[in-house]
């Protein structure tokens, strides 16, 4: 079987934003994920998933992960992922 690997690239804002579908009768592995701060103060990011074969319930990947200023943070490379508990 053949792999494909795809980027997928944006800017985000404080709009909750769609970075990839994966197409129907696909399958797709997330190797890595990674935010850029490029404003002039610190920013928090909350990312997650969805996986539409488990009913589209979101998974949270990060929440509130501070990015200081012009900073960069790995939201996940290989098993590796920083997560913090919802608080309400």
């Amino acid at each position: 079987m053949a792999f494909t690997f795809k980027n997928a690239k944006l800017v985000l804002n404080t709009t909750p934003t769609d970075v990839y579908t994966v197409p129907a009768s696909t399958k797709a592995i997330i190797i890595s994920a990674q935010v850029v701060n490029v404003y002039s103060s610190s920013v928090t990011v909350d990312a997650l998933w969805t996986d539409s074969s488990d009913g589209s319930a979101p998974t949270r990947l990060v929440y509130a992960l501070p990015v200081a200023k012009n900073g960069t943070e790995s939201i996940l490379t290989g098993k590796s992922w920083y997560w913090k508990p919802e608080t309400n």
